[in-house]
């Protein structure tokens, strides 16, 4: 039986300075270089979390909000949620300092129960 032949490419790759990248080709790599640095992830902090929420609770849009951070209106929102998510866990962690955190998803959903039935009173016309 004869043995199979074997045989080797060579793969080339141009580098554009970052470890992550191989590129097949010069202009891809040029490419990569051009578009520069990625942008650093912002990093919310606990100051700037209650700021927005200050902002949002004094009748500021979305809008307004996303454009004084460099954000887009959905990602405002959700900087939002987190940061009531945020306040209501330290809430949590106040009135209860030995519960586990497992607990706080528990306390949360009660919340947001609470919360809804005092809108369902509010637009409930009474006789």
């Amino acid at each position: 039986m004869k043995e199979p032949k074997r045989r080797f490419y060579r793969v080339e790759y141009w580098s554009c300075l970052d470890p992550k990248h191989h590129h097949k080709t010069k202009e891809t790599a040029i490419a990569c270089v051009s578009k520069g640095p990625k942008k650093p992830q912002r990093r919310w902090t606990y100051e700037m979390l209650a700021e927005v929420l200050v902002r949002r609770r004094a009748g500021e849009t979305l809008q307004s909000i996303a454009d004084h951070y460099g954000i887009h209106r959905e990602r405002a929102r959700q900087v939002i949620n987190r940061a009531e998510d945020t306040e209501l866990f330290c809430e949590f962690r106040r009135l209860n300092p030995d519960a586990p955190d497992s607990e706080f998803w528990i306390f949360r959903r009660a919340r947001e129960i609470a919360t809804e039935k005092a809108k369902q009173c509010k637009s409930s016309p009474t006789t």
